[in-house]
C-alpha cells in the first residue's frame, strides 16, 4: 500500500459524506440488492474514482463537474462474472472476445486456457498473459492453467505434457487465479484403478494453488457420494460439467459450487435450476458459466453472454434477483473477491450494469443501456464506447503447432474389415446436441471390397482424429459419428478438445484428405470441401485454436463456414463446436482421439468392430 493508496481511500470516505464531490451518481434508479436480495426503488448510485460510494440519497454528492445521469425506470446491476470459460472455443484473442462480450455487461472473467496449454504448453499461458498486459480493455481476466497435460495418459496425446513445475511457475503470475479445471481427476475410480500417478500431479497443482490463495477449479460429471468427496478433497471446489437434477442436488449439499453452463453447444443450465427448484434448495452455490461461446452466438443480441443466461433463469421461474446473484455476489463470494466485486455497495468497484428490461422479454445485449467498469462508461446498447486495442503479436513458438506435411490421401481413411464378413458390428459415436456427451452405438455396417464405409441413409459418417504434434505424428485414431446430417464433403479442423490434434468428419476418403491437408497448409485452422473443391477456410494460427481476425472478421468467417455445412445437409448448430467435442476424453461415453475409440467412463481405449 502507498500514500496514494491512502489518499484515494480518505477521498472516497470525503465523497460519501459530501465533503467531495462524486465523478458520477446515477439518479433515482432502481437497485437490485444482491445482498438483501431485493429491489431498493428511487435509489442514487454515487461514484468516485473506480469505486461506489454511496448508495441512497446522493444529493450531497453532486457537484458543479459531477456526471447526473437520469435513471428513473431502469435497473442498476453489478457487472456480471463468466465464472468459466475458455477464449479458445471463441476463436477470437482476449482482446477481441472483449469487443463482443464487453456490450452484454461482462465484466470479469474466469478463463481456463487449457486448449492452447494442451498445444503448446505453458507458453501458452504466458503468451495470454502478455497480451492482458499490453491490452487496454474494460475487462477483468483471471487465467486458470490446467494442473497437467493430458488429462487421460494412455487416452490421448497432447502436443506438450505439463509438469508440476510448469504450474508452480504459472501461479506466480498475479494474471493467473488459479488451476483450471481439474479433469484429470474425473473419473475418480478409474484413475485410482488405471492411472493412479495422476492423483499425487492434480494434488500438488491444487496444494500449490490454495497455498496462494488461488481457487482450483473442478470437473466432476456423474460423480456422487465417495467420488464427489474424493474430487473435493483433491481440491476441487466447483464443477461446470453438471447435467441432471440428481447431480446438482448431490453437489450443492456437498458445498460445490455449481457453474452452470449455458454456452453455445452445451445447454444445462435448465436442468441444473429445474433441480434445485424441484428439491426446495437455495441458491447460494449456483454459479452462472458458459464454458464455450462461438462469435455468432455472442454477437446476436438475443443471446449474447451471461445476459443470456440470466434470462433463462427468469424463464425457468426463479426471481430476478436471484438470477443476478447467480452472475455476480454469487461467484464473487466462490472466487473471494465480494471485498470488492459483486455488488452496489459502499466501497465496492463501480463495474455497474444500467437495465433498461429486467422482465423475460429483456436482457438482450441492447437492453443493456449502460456498461460502467470501474466507473467508466464503456458501452451502451449493444455498442462499445471506448477504444479496445492491444498492439501485442503472439510469438513464433506459439504459432508454430503443425508438424505433419499435407500428404494424407483417400487410402488413409480406408476402414478395413474382418476378413470372411459380409457385414460386421461396429462402434458409432452418436452426436447428442447441446451436450458435451455422446452416445456409444454398436450398429451392423456392410461391408464392400473388405472395407467399411458411410452410410449416408442412416446418416453415418466416417470421422477420424489425426496427430499434428511432433509427439502425435503418425497416430490416427479411426471410427464413425452418427447424427451430424450431413449427405456429401467434409469438415477438417485443429480444434478438438482437449489434445487439439485434427478432427475431420466426412462422407468421402478423399474429402476427408483434402480437408486434413487444407488445414495443415494453413499451420491450423477449419476447412469445408466437398466433391475435391474446397468452399471455404478459416485460418487459426495461434496454436491451431485462435484467429488473428477482429470479431466481425471472425463471426463473419464462421458464418461462412457453418451455411456451407448446411449446404451439406447438416442441421446442426455450430457444427464444428459439436464435432470438436467429440474427442473429449474425459466426457462419457464414446469418443475418438488419435488412439482410437475411447470409452471415458471406463477409461479404456475399444476397438471399431465389437467383438
Amino acid at each position: 500500500m502507498s500514500d496514494a493508496d491512502v489518499k484515494y481511500r480518505e477521498s472516497l470516505v470525503k465523497a460519501a459524506l459530501g465533503i467531495e464531490k462524486a465523478d458520477l451518481v446515477l439518479r433515482h434508479g432502481n437497485v437490485i440488492n444482491v445482498c438483501s436480495g431485493e429491489i431498493e426503488h428511487h435509489v442514487d448510485v454515487a461514484v468516485k474514482g473506480k469505486h461506489i460510494v454511496l448508495v441512497g440519497d446522493a444529493r450531497d454528492t453532486i457537484g458543479p463537474d459531477t456526471k447526473v445521469v437520469d435513471c428513473i425506470g431502469k435497473y442498476i446491476v453489478p457487472g456480471f462474472f463468466d465464472a468459466h470459460m475458455h477464449f479458445e472455443s471463441s476463436m477470437l484473442t482476449i482482446t477481441e472476445f472483449a469487443k463482443a462480450s464487453v456490450p452484454t455487461g461482462t465484466l470479469t472473467l474466469f478463463a481456463d486456457p487449457h486448449e492452447i496449454v494442451n498445444a503448446v504448453g505453458k507458453i501458452g499461458t504466458i503468451a495470454m498473459v502478455e497480451e492482458l498486459r499490453s491490452a487496454q480493455i474494460p475487462q477483468r481476466v483471471f487465467l486458470l492453467p490446467p494442473s497437467l497435460t493430458p488429462d487421460c495418459p494412455g487416452l490421448e496425446t497432447p502436443g506438450v505434457e505439463v509438469s508440476r513445475e510448469d504450474v508452480r511457475e504459472l501461479l506466480e503470475y498475479p494474471e493467473v487465479g488459479g488451476v483450471g479445471e481439474v479433469q484429470g481427476f474425473t473419473n475418480v475410480d478409474l484413475v485410482m484403478k488405471h492411472a493412479p500417478h495422476i492423483l499425487p500431479l492434480v494434488i500438488d497443482s491444487a496444494v500449490a494453488a490454495m497455498a496462494k490463495g488461488k481457487i482450483v477449479q473442478g470437473n466432476a460429471p456423474f460423480l456422487f457420494g465417495p467420488q464427489l468427496a474424493a474430487h473435493l478433497i483433491a481440491g476441487s471446489s466447483d464443477c461446470h460439467e453438471t447435467s441432471d437434477e440428481g447431480e446438482v442436488i448431490e453437489k450443492v449439499r456437498r458445498g460445490m459450487y455449481v457453474l452452470m453452463r449455458e454456452g453455445s453447444t452445451q445447454h444445462n443450465l435448465r436442468a441444473c435450476l429445474r433441480g434445485i427448484k424441484e428439491a426446495g434448495l437455495g441458491t447460494r452455490f449456483l454459479v452462472h458459466c458458459t464454458d464455450d461461446m462461438c462469435p455468432p452466438d455472442l454477437l446476436d443480441p438475443n443471446v449474447g453472454h451471461i445476459n443470456n443466461s440470466i434470462r433463462v433463469t427468469l424463464e425457468e421461474g426463479y426471481d430476478v434477483v436471484e438470477a443476478v446473484q447467480m452472475a455476480t455476489i454469487n461467484p464473487a463470494i466462490h472466487y473471494h473477491l465480494d471485498r470488492e466485486l459483486g455488488s452496489i455497495t459502499p466501497g465496492k468497484i463501480a463495474d455497474i450494469v444500467v437495465v433498461s428490461d429486467i422482465t423475460v422479454d429483456g436482457w438482450r445485449t441492447t437492453d443493456m443501456d449502460q456498461v460502467y467498469f470501474e466507473g467508466r462508461l464503456v458501452a451502451s446498447r449493444g455498442k462499445v464506447l471506448v477504444d479496445i486495442k492491444s498492439d501485442y503479436v503472439y510469438p513464433d513458438a506459439v504459432k508454430k503447432s503443425v508438424y505433419i506435411e499435407p500428404t494424407l490421401t483417400a487410402e488413409t481413411f480406408d476402414y478395413p474389415a474382418p476378413k470372411g464378413k459380409d457385414s460386421v458390428l461396429t462402434r458409432v459415436v452418436g452426436l447428442i446436441e447441446f451436450e458435451n456427451l455422446s452416445e456409444e452405438r454398436e450398429i451392423e455396417m456392410p461391408v464392400r471390397d473388405g472395407k467399411v464405409h458411410v452410410d449416408l441413409d442412416r446418416d453415418i459418417l466416417k470421422m477420424a482424429v489425426v496427430g499434428r504434434y511432433k509427439a502425435s505424428a503418425g497416430e490416427i485414431g479411426k471410427g464413425f459419428v452418427q447424427g451430424f446430417g450431413m449427405k456429401s464433403g467434409a469438415v477438417a479442423e485443429t480444434v478438438s478438445h482437449d489434445t487439439h490434434n485434427i478432427m475431420v468428419m466426412g462422407a468421402s476418403e478423399s474429402d476427408m484428405a483434402l480437408a486434413c491437408n487444407e488445414v495443415i497448409k494453413m499451420q491450423g485452422g477449419v476447412a469445408v470441401v466437398d466433391q475435391g473443391k474446397v468452399l471455404g477456410t478459416m485460418a487459426l494460427p495461434i496454436a491451431g485454436l485462435i484467429s488473428e481476425y477482429d470479431v466481425q472478421t471472425c463471426n463473419d468467417k464462421v458464418d461462412e463456414l457453418v451455411a456451407h455445412i448446411e449446404k451439406l445437409g447438416s442441421p446442426i448448430h455450430m457444427p464444428l463446436m459439436h464435432l470438436a467435442f467429440l474427442s473429449l476424453a474425459t466426457s462419457p461415453y464414446l469418443k475418438l482421439t488419435t488412439k482410437g475409440y475411447v470409452e471415458a467412463h471406463n477409461y479404456r481405449v475399444v476397438p471399431m468392430f465389437v467383438d
